[in-house]
């Protein structure tokens, strides 16, 4: 078959689908396809390549979309409320998750690739006290710009194409602000049993693991802040180096952290020692803008609040002054959680009872609702 693409997200969207028929894709598992890319902008050095068709092994990514409710639990007694959060993997809840970040470099597929290396490395029967692997990645920029739906799109992606390998996959959310201000007094002890019940995941290598340690600052503060600070939040650092010391001999874990602190000195200097990837999340550039706006529109579609139409993708769209490359101008210094406000102030303006509205018309109020929000 020929599959005619404009975009490495589109193929990528094409060929990991989830099915509730584990044996539907099996004749096509290693046909060969003949892709003709369109328009197709390499990731790694940002030239345009001509449309031509290749032959590629088309690798079908077949899964479950578990729908339980999200585990929440604490330690210790349990009194102070919830530490922790477990989710089991692939969720219905983060399906799309990944698709819909748009970056102005090539952070998913720097992200993938990684998890891809530091998950194998050790099938490889690659010497750790030579190349060694922490499998810690620092996720780090200003508010707002998706580090943690990064985070989570990148576990669920990991259970997607590395699930296969084991049993079960699971994503372990650490709250870090409950941990540090309910027991302050005795953190690093608690954080050590948040350790000890991660491990419990890990053990015996059948389930794929990931942790996420959402604002890690607030954990793995510098511990050269002064003279008077408390010593238990000495203890609460020493806790998480030790941590993911314990995690390091877990080749089926990865650690994703994020931090809005970054450069501000606020991260312990051995933590930051131990993080293989420090990856800067940053603003958006206007083709990136444009993606989230896009998006949203065409989501209005799927809903019928907008009628159907073709909405280029930017490098189609770009120069030739529609509204919709106007409105991704007019958002420059705005981040993916406010761009993902727009279609929905666009509806604001329409009307709650509009259907079918054409698709200028309903860029216009886009752009009337973002002037709007931003004038205050």
């Amino acid at each position: 078959m020929i599959t005619e693409l404009g975009s490495l997200g589109k193929l990528d969207n094409q060929l990991i689908t989830p099915t509730s028929y584990p044996g539907l894709m099996e004749d096509i598992w290693n046909d060969v396809v003949n892709i003709r890319l369109t328009g197709f902008t390499s990731e790694r050095g940002g030239k345009e390549l001509p449309g031509k068709e290749l032959p590629l092994k088309a690798k079908m990514y077949a899964y479950y979309m578990s729908d339980e409710e999200v585990e929440k639990d604490g330690v210790g007694d349990g009194e102070d409320g919830d530490t922790h959060s477990i989710t089991t993997l692939p969720h219905s809840s983060l399906s799309g998750l990944w698709e819909s970040l748009h970056y102005s470099t090539p952070l998913q597929s720097r992200l993938l690739s990684y998890a891809e290396v530091s998950l194998k490395a050790s099938t490889l029967g690659v010497n750790p006290n030579i190349c060694s692997f922490n499998r810690v990645v620092l996720l780090h920029g200003p508010p707002g710009t998706g580090k943690t739906t990064l985070a989570r799109g990148l576990a669920h992606k990991m259970a997607v194409r590395f699930g296969s390998a084991y049993s079960r996959s699971q994503l372990v959310e650490i709250h870090s602000h409950s941990l540090f201000s309910k027991w302050f007094s005795e953190s690093g002890k608690k954080i050590t049993q948040l350790f000890d019940r991660v491990e419990e995941e890990c053990e015996g290598g059948e389930a794929l693991v990931a942790v996420l340690i959402d604002e890690v600052e607030s954990l793995a503060g510098t511990r050269t802040c002064g003279a008077g600070e408390p010593s238990d939040g000495l203890r609460a650092v020493n806790a998480i180096l030790t941590g993911l010391d314990r995690l390091r001999r877990y080749p089926n874990c990865m650690v994703v952290t994020t931090s809005n602190m970054m450069g501000e000195g606020g991260i312990d200097d051995a933590f930051l020692s131990r993080c293989d990837l420090k990856v800067f999340v940053g603003g958006m550039g206007e083709e990136a803008r444009y993606g989230v706006l896009r998006e949203g529109i065409l989501e209005m579609m799927r809903v019928g609040v907008v009628g159907d139409a073709d909405v280029p993708e930017y490098q189609e769209a770009k120069g030739k002054g529609t509204n919709l490359e106007a409105l991704a101008g007019e958002t420059e210094g705005a981040e993916g959680r406010e761009l993902r406000k727009v279609a929905m102030l666009g509806m604001v303006e329409a009307g709650a009872g509009e259907t079918g509205t054409g698709l200028e018309a309903f860029v216009e109020f886009m752009r009337l609702g973002w002037r709007r929000r931003t004038e205050g």
